[in-house]
């Protein structure tokens, strides 16, 4: 309990910092907003760059669009026009790329272009579409509320993305491409909300031809990760203490702890990325480059709600993947019983393809398994022949092409063809 204690402190300080440093023009002094200059002293130009800056840098050209979903959030999808290494005439069927947790699009150029899935499906000559979702560093906007100054524009968490942001994602990927449905690839929480789509929507099943889930997240049962744990089990109280000090949002880009780990990980890559990905992921990240642990600092944490990261441990606490929980009263008020109603992944049409890795402290093989076995149309359950893989692996490693991407790409290229997926 101490050392939950003083985890908490820790946070509450380091995000309270944020608000302390912000002004009534929400201008931040240089600690929470380091100046460029000192930016451009310490990162390296990859660490400093935005999506369509990075992929502009190797060759891609880039789209933004703005979805607008049914409740005013502003999401911000990136396109890939460019072609790449593309020889030949673009498939017309779009695929979207959905990142995981405290993450954003930038996840799928990470491992540089020839590693990247983004890039790797573009030189394929697939119709790439990497979205991002409510409260990142990209979809930090709504038509009417202030991200730093309404608290209930963070009243957010997993039902949102899946219910809301998902849905709204495919309907304007399938109105722009003139299409009949997309392919999907989500990485952990991004398979989360293909799943909570699917299962609570079901005419989104005939929307995706083809699911590719990345360490899937559904139960976190067997969450190996110990760490995970104690601040799971004291989520409910980190989450009073933050909003008490009306910190909602968490590892944004404006706050001391995205700051610190952008500089540590440029500097110190080895002991700054390598400890905690270890710590966290169970990846040995001997696959991962140095310089993709140097620009994950300032990429990785691109912010989500509290309430989001709070939803997390309940899945770790209850082994259940359902609603958010607000306690009995407020449980029976919302859904008219307690604890709140799992999502029926039952209800899943669409074929997936699992992919996991074997020593991924998050996504473990022990709670796909769960997953595998209720989903009915799980094509393939792939377990990436390589012992030292973690969770970070599925979408950081160099050896992407070799063990992921290649598979990926050849179901699309076989499912390309398929009239009605659905009936094959």
């Amino acid at each position: 309990m101490a050392v939950f204690t003083f985890v908490l402190l820790v946070l509450v300080l380091c995000f309270k910092t944020t608000t302390a440093l912000l002004g009534d023009d929400n201008v931040a002094i240089p600690y929470a907003e380091p100046s460029s200059e000192i930016e451009n002293a310490i990162l390296i130009e990859d660490a400093r760059l935005n999506f369509t800056q990075l992929a502009g840098k190797y060759g891609y050209l880039v789209e933004e669009h703005t979805v607008v979903t049914e409740d005013k959030y502003k999401l911000k999808v990136f396109h890939i026009t460019g072609k790449g290494r593309c020889n030949g005439t673009k498939y017309s069927r779009p695929v979207v790329l959905q990142h995981g947790l405290l993450d954003s699009a930038d996840t799928w150029l990470l491992a540089g272009p020839d590693a990247g899935l983004a890039y790797g499906l573009t030189d394929a000559c697939y119709d790439v579409w990497c979205a991002s979702v409510r409260g990142d560093c990209y979809s930090r906007a709504h038509e009417t509320l202030d991200p730093d100054h309404d608290a209930q524009f963070w009243n957010f968490a997993f039902e949102e993305y899946g219910e809301i942001d998902l849905p709204s994602i495919i309907d304007y990927v399938i109105e722009q491409t003139d299409s009949e449905d997309v392919f999907y690839v989500g990485h952990s929480q991004g398979t989360s909300d293909f799943l909570i789509m699917t299962s609570t929507q079901e005419d989104y099943n005939d929307r995706i031809r083809l699911a590719i889930l990345l360490a899937p997240i559904a139960s976190l049962k067997h969450l190996k990760s110990k760490l995970l744990r104690l601040l799971a089990a004291g989520s409910p109280v980190l989450y009073e203490a933050l909003n008490l000090t009306d910190v909602r949002e968490i590892f944004g880009r404006k706050q001391p702890p995205h700051k610190i780990a952008a500089v540590l990980c440029t500097l110190v890559p080895e002991v700054a990325c390598t400890v905690p990905i270890m710590a966290l992921a169970g990846d040995s990240t001997n696959g991962i480059s140095r310089k993709t642990k140097q620009i994950l600092g300032d990429h990785y944490f691109c912010g989500s709600s509290t309430k989001n990261v709070v939803q997390c441990g309940q899945y770790v606490n209850t082994g259940r993947f359902a609603r958010y929980d607000y306690g009995k009263e407020e449980n029976l008020e919302l859904y008219g019983v307690h604890p709140p109603p799992e999502f029926d992944l039952s209800r899943v049409r669409t074929p997936v393809v699992l992919v996991v890795a074997q020593s991924d402290k998050l996504s473990v093989i022990a709670d796909v398994n769960l997953i595998n076995a209720t989903l009915p149309n799980v094509l393939e359950y792939y377990v990436v022949p390589k012992p030292d893989w973690g969770h970070a692996s599925l979408v950081w490693n160099s050896e992407l092409p070799v063990y992921v991407n290649s598979k990926i790409i050849n179901y699309f290229n076989k499912y390309s063809d398929k009239a009605n997926p659905l009936q094959n």
